[in-house]
């Protein structure tokens, strides 16, 4: 009698045991990602952790929203940390100006910029020509800052400051459309 008890827990307790298992091991796997990361990019938003719960958690985005986002959302979903081992991030600022634009001034004048901003952390500053049309250049702008706020602010501050610095020292740089007017006769004008 005592053994077909000892079968039939165990015909219960076995697979109870290991689904618990796995159930907890599932349970610590996640609240070790949520306690390292605190800022993670979800879609396009780059919220943080506000609160996290047994089966949801709190994010906290741009402009003081919060979404709920159940627990399984994070099993079933790939996202990126942030903010692991450092909140450390990389912004670009992308100008297309013309062909004959001088670059120096514009790496001088944005190495300016950094220099004057409380939210550049003062590790990169590189400034490259990385794209051509039959139009312009594309010239990138790349700094860091401590974190993702600071980089949306630091890069929003340098657009503003070279495009003015552009403005002011380089307007016939600017990109424009050129044409070249051909008549019936087939004369050609470069008005």
């Amino acid at each position: 009698m005592l053994e077909s008890i000892e079968a039939g827990l165990s015909a219960w307790l076995l697979p109870g045991a290991t689904a618990l298992l796995a159930l907890l091991a599932t349970y610590t796997a996640y609240r070790l990602v949520l306690a390292l990361t605190r800022r993670f990019s979800r879609s396009k938003a780059v919220p943080r952790i506000f609160l996290d719960a047994a089966t949801y958690v709190v994010l906290r985005v741009w402009d003081l929203r919060r979404l709920i986002v159940p627990l399984q959302w994070f099993i079933e979903n790939p996202f990126q940390n942030w903010s692991r081992n450092t909140t450390d991030m990389l912004g670009t600022v992308f100008l297309w100006l013309d062909y004959a634009i001088p670059v120096q001034p514009l790496r001088e004048e944005f190495g300016r910029l950094l220099r004057q901003s409380s939210q550049w952390d003062g590790k990169i500053e590189t400034v490259q020509v990385t794209d051509s049309s039959e139009q312009a250049l594309q010239i990138r702008f790349l700094m860091s800052a401590p974190d993702s706020s600071k980089v949306w602010d630091l890069r929003c501050a340098v657009r503003e400051g070279l495009v003015v610095f552009v403005q002011k020292h380089y307007p016939e740089y600017l990109p424009r459309v050129r044409a070249r007017l051909v008549d019936d006769s087939g004369a050609v004008s470069d008005k």
